[in-house]
């Protein structure tokens, strides 16, 4: 597999069959908490980084596994809106398969009219907003010169205007930098004019692109709860059975696993269906290729792709 790998257990998404529709890193932004570490390619252009074909073809053959998925997310390793055969994609993979199709995004394309026709084949549009200010979103998401937050910020609302299937705002709090009272409260006015169901409310819980970049406390996520209203929740944790793809080779699913979603190792027996001695053997085995790192988050050791 080359561009679909999973499933992996979604906090929000239960078993989730993640696509990566662009080359490794390659987004519009750089934001301070990637999970994923520093952008490798910035960039605003939209083009083919792979073809449509290939991915519909490597969905099939999971589909054809009978494995249970419950939702098939464009995320990976970049900004999925970047390839601009993403609806051909969407549009592809359900042609086979009835499971719902999710999109996050960190919505900088969404003022384009073709994003947005994109996006409309989706089940579920996850967008992110984490701040309303430009000198703030700068200090955040460091985007490429020249960007205009209140283009992004439009296009939101026209895309939550249109779209008929679900809509999930996410909103990432970064203690220090976007937490303020005064952020918060121009968010909150912000999304009262969208049209969506649920504000998500998250945090940095896996290591960050910049080590200095911190979760905000237990009781900032509550108040932002409480402030932006009755649609947000905090996101919590997934629980659920394996999601392991039968007969599949536990170090490839290890690292498939990890370059999108760094784990650790509680986490990756749980996504991958391995009890503890198989997992660490594994995660050994990968860590001697030089093909996996580890990274120390609060108190715990989290395992990642090398290089991030």
């Amino acid at each position: 597999m080359n561009h679909v790998f999973g499933p992996v257990h979604s906090r929000r998404l239960g078993r989730s069959l993640g696509i990566d529709p662009v080359h490794d890193k390659t987004c519009t932004l750089d934001c301070v908490y990637c999970q994923l570490g520093a952008t490798a390619t910035q960039t605003r252009t939209r083009r083919a980084y792979v073809p449509a074909d290939a991915v519909a073809a490597e969905v099939r053959q999971v589909i054809d596994t009978g494995q249970p998925i419950d939702c098939i997310t464009f995320s990976g390793t970049g900004e999925p809106t970047l390839n601009s055969d993403l609806g051909r994609m969407i549009s592809g993979i359900k042609a086979i398969t009835a499971v719902p199709v999710a999109v996050i995004t960190n919505s900088t394309l969404l003022h384009l009219p073709e994003v947005r026709a994109d996006l409309l084949q989706a089940d579920l549009v996850i967008p992110s907003v984490n701040a309303v200010s430009a000198e703030v979103f700068a200090r955040l998401c460091r985007p490429l010169p020249g960007f205009d937050l209140s283009v992004m910020l439009r296009g939101i609302e026209l895309f939550s205007r249109s779209y008929t299937g679900r809509l999930w705002v996410e909103v990432m709090l970064v203690r220090g930098v976007n937490d303020a009272f005064e952020e918060i409260r121009e968010l909150a006015r912000f999304l009262e004019r969208v049209a969506c169901e649920k504000i998500q409310i998250n945090t940095v819980t896996r290591p960050p692109a910049e080590k200095s970049c911190a979760a905000v406390s237990d009781s900032v996520l509550e108040s932002a709860c409480v402030f932006l209203g009755p649609r947000a929740e905090i996101i919590g944790s997934f629980a659920g059975p394996s999601a392991a793809l039968p007969g599949s080779d536990p170090s490839a699913r290890i690292l498939a696993l990890v370059r999108s979603h760094p784990c650790t190792l509680e986490q990756v027996c749980e996504s991958c269906g391995l009890d503890r001695p198989r997992a660490r053997a594994a995660l050994q085995e990968l860590l001697s290729r030089g093909t996996l790192e580890t990274a120390d988050h609060g108190s715990r050791i989290f395992y990642r792709a090398s290089g991030r």
